[in-house]
Order: C-alpha cells, then sequence, then structure tokens
C-alpha cells in the first residue's frame, strides 16, 4: 500500500490526523514510527513525501524512515540509527 506524508512549513510532517513538529531533528520518521505503532500503515509500505504539489523524495519503504532519525546541530545535518528510550 502507498501512503502520502506532507511535509508543511520547514518543521512539521502530517499524516493523516497525525502530525509531528520538531526544530532540531527530521520529522518524518518519529510521524511514520507512530503511523506504524497505531496501525495505520506496515512496515513495508511505500511512503512518498511530498511538500504541496511537489513529491521531495523517491519512494521508499516506511522502515527506511522508521529505523533512522535525521539530526541537526552545528556540524549540519546527519543520518542516526534511531534507538528507543528504554526505562
Amino acid at each position: 500500500m502507498t501512503h502520502i506524508v506532507y511535509l508543511e512549513e520547514h518543521n512539521k510532517a502530517v499524516y493523516k490526523h497525525l502530525s509531528y513538529t520538531n526544530e532540531t531533528k527530521g520529522v518524518i520518521g518519529p510521524l511514520i514510527r507512530k503511523a506504524i505503532e497505531d496501525g495505520l500503515m506496515d512496515r513495508d509500505d511505500t511512503v512518498v513525501v511530498m511538500r504541496g504539489s511537489q513529491q521531495v523524495f523517491e519512494p521508499c519503504n516506511a522502515y527506511i524512515w522508521a529505523d533512522y532519525d535525521i539530526k541537526e546541530g552545528s556540524g549540519g545535518l546527519r543520518r542516526v540509527k534511531y534507538k528507543p528510550f528504554e526505562m
């Protein structure tokens, strides 16, 4: 199945009734992890990321977004393997 995630402004991603906003890290990964957790999509489903009517990234499986975070720091952007916080 194919799902469309919309980017809004510079720090917000929206999918169905879910949205995620963050100023210092990528917003797509956390949003997709929540959608998978809520049963709205499967890890192997295809995700298309759009900004308005323009496709921003090549379509890929949800797990590709869910398994990593994009973080912004003084050195620029970097892709980091997602590690759930364990208590």
